[in-house]
């Protein structure tokens, strides 16, 4: 089969099931490759738009999402939306046609890999029919697994050659490694709840996930709950939930001694704007699911 339908049945076998996007020419088959694997296609007014809406669908979800763009013009009006993703962690796979091998003298040509990396998403692409099924699997993974932003671009010229399907998959089957979290850091924050007069447990957007347990743990604690702006929403309805912290806060409490679940505790802000960095807190304890180098899940205190 042709490249750009093996690189929709493969992505549609890994899982992928949500693309948004607006279609050209230089996207269009592997756009409709998806569709027949059983992915459901969102289109955008402006390409800007689907990145954003494709970050949003992931953070909600947890679930990577796609955005599939043409080549060129393409790439470059979403990128204000891959930037933020890729800012975020957000684990997006943008689908982006590029010119033909070489074809420099094109209106569409870019350097995409180098446009990519400046803004903090990771460039990979499609090299060859032969490999084109294992480097879209590849990125699929890379934006499951490490949560973050890919954008794959594939050549137009090597989207129209024949491959094989099924072909080789990648050599490492990368899965989803669990937190590992010992007694000793456990016990750190009962100690740390335990002697605390006015803990509060602050729900960053990963906090979505265990909304559930992280309310019943301030109910054990005595603990309020208050979002980041990340997170809004995470504790509505909570009888002890708070507005958020920064500056889309409204005026409320002076600040208390915080126990952030958050992603970057000490980029929140108290609801008087002012920073409530490390240094501005007695103790602290966050919780960070991004992993880190060697596949394991970043922790700390």
């Amino acid at each position: 089969m042709r490249v750009a339908d093996a690189v929709g049945r493969v992505l549609g076998d890994l899982g992928l099931l949500q693309i948004f996007g607006v279609v050209g020419s230089g996207n269009f088959r592997v756009t409709n490759a998806l569709l027949r694997e059983g992915a459901e296609f969102t289109a955008a007014r402006h390409e800007m738009g689907a990145a954003t809406m494709a970050d949003a669908y992931a953070r909600v979800t947890g679930d990577v999402s796609a955005v599939s763009l043409h080549q060129g013009c393409g790439l470059t009006n979403a990128l204000t939306g891959v930037a933020e993703a890729a800012k975020c962690h957000t684990p997006v796979l943008v689908l982006a046609a590029d010119t033909a091998q070489g074809d420099v003298t094109s209106n569409f040509y870019v350097d995409q890999d180098a446009l990519v990396a400046s803004v903090g998403a990771t460039p990979m692409r499609i090299h060859s029919a032969e490999s084109a099924v294992t480097d879209a699997a590849r990125a699929y993974h890379v934006a499951q697994v490490e949560r973050r932003t890919v954008v794959l671009s594939m050549p137009i010229d090597i989207q129209e050659e024949q491959t094989q399907y099924p072909a080789a998959r990648p050599t490492t089957a990368l899965s989803l490694p669990q937190p590992a979290v010992s007694h000793a850091e456990v016990q750190t924050l009962v100690d740390l709840l335990d002697a605390a007069e006015r803990p509060v447990i602050v729900g960053g957007r990963g906090a979505r996930a265990a909304k559930h347990d992280i309310r019943e743990l301030a109910e054990t604690a005595g603990a309020l709950l208050i979002a980041s702006g990340g997170g809004r929403g995470v504790f509505e309805g909570d009888e002890w939930a708070l507005d958020i912290m920064g500056g889309f806060a409204t005026e409320g409490p002076p600040p208390w001694s915080v126990r952030a679940t958050s992603s970057s505790p000490s980029a929140l802000r108290s609801t008087h704007g002012r920073p409530a960095g490390i240094a501005d807190r007695r103790d602290a304890a966050g919780a960070d699911r991004r992993p880190c180098r060697g596949d394991r899940y970043a922790q700390g205190r």
